[in-house]
C-alpha cells in the first residue's frame, strides 16, 4: 500500500484501533507512514456515515444577540484588529479574532467553513461582526441562519462562484480521504491573498505513548491523521506555503487517551 501523502510504501503492519467515541469497539486498521510518519486508514469504510450519527452536525438553536453586547464585541473587535493587540488579548482573548489577525482578513471578507458541522465557528464569527459566511458540510441540509448560508456540499463538488479571503479546515481536514485534491480545490478558491487555515491533530508524543489508545484517531471518523512533516509535504505539493503554525492541544488528548486505555468510551455513563 502507497501513502497518500508522500506515495511512499506504507508499513505493513497495522495498528488496529477501536472505535471509542460511542463504544462499539469496531475494529479499523491504521497504517503508519515510515517516510512522512502521517496515519492513514486502510480500507475506508463503506458505511463511515454510520459512524457520523449525533456527530458534530446536530441541529443548533443560535440566539440573537443583543445591540448593547454586539455593540460591546465590535469595539473588542476593532481594537483586537489594530496595534492595541497585544493589550487586547491578554485582557479579553478571543480565538475567533485571533484567527482574524493571523489571516488578515476584515468584516466584509469572504470566509467558507469546509466541514462546518452546524455552523458554530461561523456563528461565532457572526457574533463578532463578520457579514460574509459560508458553510458547507456532506452530513448538513441547505439552510441560512442570521447571515450564514449552509450547503450540503463538499469541496470538491462545490461552486460557489466567488473566491475567499479564509477557508477554514476546523477539525475536518483529518476526515476527509482526498487530500492532495482538496487542497488544491482549496487553493484554487482562494482570493489573491488568501489564506487557508487547517487545525488538526498531528502525530506526537502522545501517540508514541498511547499508540491504538491515542485518543485523537477517533476511529474509523479520522481518515487520515498528518505529522508536521506530512503537511508540509502536501503544502509543498500544492504551491502553497506555510506561514504559521501554532500547536493548541490541550490536556484532552491525555485524559481521553487514559480512558480508552482503560476501555472506557467517550459517551459511556462513566466517561
Amino acid at each position: 500500500m502507497i501513502c497518500k501523502i508522500c506515495k511512499f510504501q506504507l508499513n505493513s503492519t497495522p495498528i488496529t484501533v477501536k472505535e471509542m467515541m460511542h463504544g462499539s469497539r469496531d475494529k479499523f486498521n491504521y497504517y503508519n507512514c515510515s517516510n512522512c510518519n502521517c496515519l492513514q486508514i486502510e480500507p475506508v469504510p463503506n458505511n463511515l456515515v454510520h459512524y457520523y450519527k449525533n456527530y458534530y452536525t446536530e441541529n443548533k438553536n443560535y440566539v440573537p444577540i443583543s445591540i448593547r453586547r454586539r455593540r460591546l464585541w465590535q469595539v473588542r473587535r476593532f481594537l483586537s484588529l489594530s496595534f492595541l493587540y497585544p493589550f487586547i488579548s491578554t485582557v479579553s482573548y478571543n480565538t475567533i479574532l485571533h484567527w482574524a489577525r493571523i489571516s488578515k482578513i476584515n468584516i466584509n471578507s469572504n470566509i467558507l467553513d469546509v466541514g462546518c458541522g452546524n455552523g458554530d465557528v461561523l456563528y461565532e464569527f457572526s457574533k463578532n461582526g463578520f457579514l460574509n459566511l459560508i458553510g458547507i458540510d456532506p452530513l448538513v441540509k441547505d439552510q441560512v441562519k442570521f447571515n450564514i448560508n449552509l450547503y450540503k456540499k463538499d469541496l470538491l463538488s462545490f461552486k460557489p462562484g466567488l473566491r475567499f479571503d479564509l477557508i477554514m479546515f476546523n477539525h475536518s481536514f483529518e476526515h476527509i480521504s482526498d487530500q492532495q485534491n482538496t487542497l488544491s480545490r482549496a487553493v484554487e478558491l482562494l482570493s489573491e491573498n488568501g489564506v487557508i487555515m487547517i487545525r488538526t491533530p498531528v502525530v506526537n508524543k502522545a501517540f508514541e505513548i498511547y499508540k491504538e489508545n491515542w485518543v485523537q484517531i477517533d476511529a474509523p471518523s479520522h481518515l487520515v491523521i498528518h505529522s508536521t512533516k506530512s503537511i508540509e509535504l502536501m503544502c509543498n505539493t500544492s504551491n502553497t506555503k506555510i506561514f504559521y503554525i501554532y500547536f493548541d492541544s490541550t490536556a484532552f488528548q491525555f485524559l481521553g487517551s487514559e480512558q480508552f486505555k482503560k476501555n472506557i468510551s467517550s459517551f459511556s455513563d462513566n466517561s
